[in-house]
């Protein structure tokens, strides 16, 4: 499903119509990627991506195109973002799959 996400080192698994479903209405975000899976042997800790709407609305796709641009990668067996679950008003972490 990645059509239009070009150079993203994840799958994009989120339906085509969400994709313009805006997702906060802050100006920045900041997206958490934890790796709590059995992928890794080691404790890691997590990354920090930070999103700038730029006069943009946060929407998936934009999200989406952003963290491409800041090459985020899964790094393990689930390659499939699925979406984003709101921690705090500006924090998100990653809906990841198999």
């Amino acid at each position: 499903m990645n059509a239009g996400f070009s150079g993203a080192l994840f799958v994009v698994d989120i339906d085509v119509s969400q994709l313009d479903d805006i997702i906060c209405e802050s100006e920045n975000i900041i997206i958490k990627q934890d790796f709590p899976c059995y992928c890794f042997n080691v404790k890691r800790d997590p990354l920090y991506y930070r999103v700038k709407g730029n006069g943009k609305k946060l929407t998936n796709r934009h999200v989406i195109e952003e963290l491409i641009k800041q090459k985020m990668n899964l790094e393990c067996n689930h390659m499939f973002l699925e979406g984003f679950i709101k921690n705090t008003d500006n924090q998100f972490e990653l809906i990841i799959g198999m």
